[in-house]
């Protein structure tokens, strides 16, 4: 949290090639972010599903940014935080999951961000948010991030109307999870086991189950 301090995006790339890791990801989610990704070669729009079957093992570095060259980085209340952060742990937590194979990679949850960032902000007042991202790597199979397919427990989605399911903690103070719903498009995520709260709203009102 830097408060009034700077930081400047310069001295974050410096950071970032100074670490030594044969591979680097990093994701920043703040106001006009996508400078940091236009140094690079600024690539917004939509996902494209790319089937990746090469087993060479990646190497490089990626910049994820929230918003893109003179955007805010908007919050949402409901959320309790901002929609892009939201949407990528969601998607990390396995709604990203594309293919379902147990995996989400780097451009499967960029892809899941994107979608759902544009998504919640097409009606905003500050415009809609484009997140973009820089991609310097080499290797031609996706960087797994996460493994939510390994996960404890999980909690499996299948609606019978359009919408977002929202999951919250047992008490309901924070947001784990919210996670859009087809008919035909169930999804599944994985948590930590324990008590939920899950809130859908349909014509009929608010749903509520534990």
């Amino acid at each position: 949290h830097l408060g009034g301090s700077v930081f400047p995006g310069d001295e974050l790339i410096a950071r970032l090639a100074g670490i030594g890791a044969q591979l680097r990801v990093a994701v920043v989610d703040a106001c006009q972010s996508g400078a940091l990704t236009r140094e690079k070669g600024v690539r917004v729009g939509p996902g494209v599903r790319v089937e990746l079957l090469d087993d060479l093992a990646a190497t490089g570095q990626a910049i994820l940014a929230s918003s893109g060259v003179g955007e805010s980085a908007q919050e949402s209340e409901a959320l309790q935080g901002s929609f892009f952060t939201s949407h990528l742990v969601t998607g990390l937590r396995g709604a990203a999951d594309a293919n379902a194979d147990g995996e989400v990679g780097l451009r499967e949850v960029y892809a899941y961000a994107y979608d759902r960032t544009v998504r919640a902000t097409v009606g905003s007042a500050a415009g809609i948010q484009h997140p973009s991202f820089s991609m310097r790597l080499s290797g031609k199979k996706d960087i797994g991030l996460t493994r939510p397919g390994q996960s404890a427990a999980f909690l499996s989605f299948r609606a019978r109307s359009a919408g977002a399911f929202v999951v919250l903690t047992h008490n309901e103070s924070a947001v784990v999870a919210e996670v859009p719903s087809q008919t035909d498009d169930p999804r599944r995520i994985g948590l930590r086991p324990g008590t939920y709260v899950v809130k859908k709203r349909s014509a009929h009102g608010l749903l509520v189950a534990q």
